[in-house]
């Protein structure tokens, strides 16, 4: 009696919306990374993530932005001379304080080997001072850092140096270092220099410092880094599921590669962005299987949810979307619609129940609310004289919708469902069982970003 409560219940709130996250292959990865997200290459697609917004420093990944600043403000074949100023702690590119080399090599120590010397020369040089030492110079190209981050939409990010070292004021996060990421990947010179395993020229040698691509195949390109206040934190650009994934992970421990390793896992079992019949498919297969799926196989005991697919997927034209195309799959009992391919794929938004149960109320469908085609509860033709009251929060639900779209008072005191939240939208309460399913962990919708990641 509970379940069909329930059914019924749940499928009168189809009236509002109802909605489905899209479940990967597999659990959720168990990481140290405190902050996390996995980035759909070519799309900008959010695939999954973990607090991808909360600012935190991001050491020596500034440099990634360093490098894109001077990609487009200088020329690899620059000549630049080393000054003292540029040696600051951890100058690990070990460039020579009076030698001149171009900005081909500083950008290698600075990729590679991580040098926070080399951010310093190439800051100054091509802030305009090439052959000088001129902090001002170099405060110009901070100043172009932050320019370039605005442009790109990275709003939880801010530069106070070029190579990274803690300072107030100086910090990103995974959603914006994910941007700036896709953006760098566009420019050919930084694609080249990122996935080098070794730079021999002009009297230095420099090494991969990401120990990523000696422990997984298919490793694009990363960049490395660690203070106290960021903790460690990677960028790595991978080959995973046939697609290229950018992934980044900050606050992590002396497990980040296993971090690393762990999320390029788990990407490889994350769906594509559903832009076309075939990816949409897959990604209402999934959310069936999730559901329905545990009925058709008899591990669970109660109505269907959506009921049997209905014809093909259906794709139409929607000024909502951001490709102009929705995809529908008419079901049995409802229909599913993806109206933003290029959305956050695991909020619990992407796939959402399109109108029909209120086409269906409208039209006065003789067919069954809930209970399958069992006859003994409402059809949808009864919604349309029944009579909504609201409910105060807390209060017992104690009535039951029978066939004909009447209310009939019953002790239903032992399931303990009460009236939750009032919807603005409707005026009505949501059952209390529905509040505690929607904000179980499988259900939850974390803050969606926006479509600034499809660049």
């Amino acid at each position: 009696m509970l379940k069909r409560l329930i059914s019924i219940l749940f499928l009168i709130s189809l009236l509002t919306p109802v909605l489905g996250a899209i479940p990967a292959s597999a659990a959720e990865p168990d990481v140290a990374a405190e902050q996390w997200i996995i980035v759909d290459g070519p799309t900008g697609t959010v695939l999954a993530a973990n607090d991808p917004e909360t600012e935190r420093p991001m050491a020596s990944l500034t440099k990634v932005m360093t490098a894109v600043v001077a990609l487009e403000h200088g020329h690899l074949d620059m000549p630049v001379t080393i000054t003292q100023g540029d040696k600051v702690p951890e100058a690990s590119a070990g460039i020579f304080v009076g030698t001149t080399t171009s900005l081909r090599t500083l950008l290698h120590g600075l990729l590679l080997a991580s040098g926070n010397d080399a951010a310093m020369a190439i800051a100054r040089a091509v802030g305009g001072s090439a052959a000088f030492e001129n902090d001002g110079a170099r405060a110009q190209f901070v100043t172009w850092l932050n320019e370039i981050a605005d442009e790109l939409g990275m709003d939880d990010t801010h530069f106070m140096n070029p190579h990274g070292l803690d300072a107030d004021g100086h910090f990103s996060s995974p959603a914006d270092l994910a941007i700036l990421t896709r953006y760098a990947l566009s420019l050919p010179d930084f694609r080249e220099i990122f996935g080098a395993e070794q730079y021999n020229a002009e009297g230095y040698s420099f090494t991969q410092g990401n120990q990523l691509p000696y422990l997984i195949d298919n490793v694009v390109g990363g960049k490395t880094g660690w203070t106290d206040g960021c903790g460690r934190c990677l960028i790595e650009v991978v080959w995973a599921g046939g697609r290229e994934v950018v992934i980044v992970l900050m606050g992590s421990n002396l497990s980040w590669y296993d971090d690393a390793m762990a999320l390029t896992a788990y990407a490889e079992g994350l769906p594509r962005p559903a832009d076309t019949v075939d990816r949409a498919s897959t990604v209402f297969d999934a959310l069936w299987d999730r559901t329905d799926g545990l009925v058709a196989a008899g591990e669970e005991q109660r109505t269907w949810l959506w009921g049997e697919a209905r014809g093909e997927i259906i794709e139409d034209a929607s000024i909502e979307s951001g490709t102009g195309t929705r995809y529908l799959r008419l079901f049995d009992k409802g229909m599913m619609e993806i109206n933003h391919p290029y959305s956050r794929m695991d909020s619990g938004w992407y796939i959402t129940p399109a109108r029909l149960a209120a086409d269906l109320i409208e039209n006065g469908a003789r067919i069954s609310v809930a209970g399958d085609l069992s006859g003994h509860g409402p059809v949808y033709a009864d919604l349309t004289s029944v009579q909504w009251l609201p409910q105060s929060e807390g209060v017992q639900i104690d009535r039951w919708l029978s066939s004909g779209g009447q209310f009939v008072s019953r002790e239903m005191a032992a399931y303990d469902v009460v009236a939750g939240r009032t919807s603005s939208e409707t005026g009505l309460a949501t059952a209390s069982v529905f509040e505690t399913y929607s904000s179980s962990p499988a259900r939850s919708s974390r803050t969606a970003l926006s479509r600034r990641l499809a660049l």
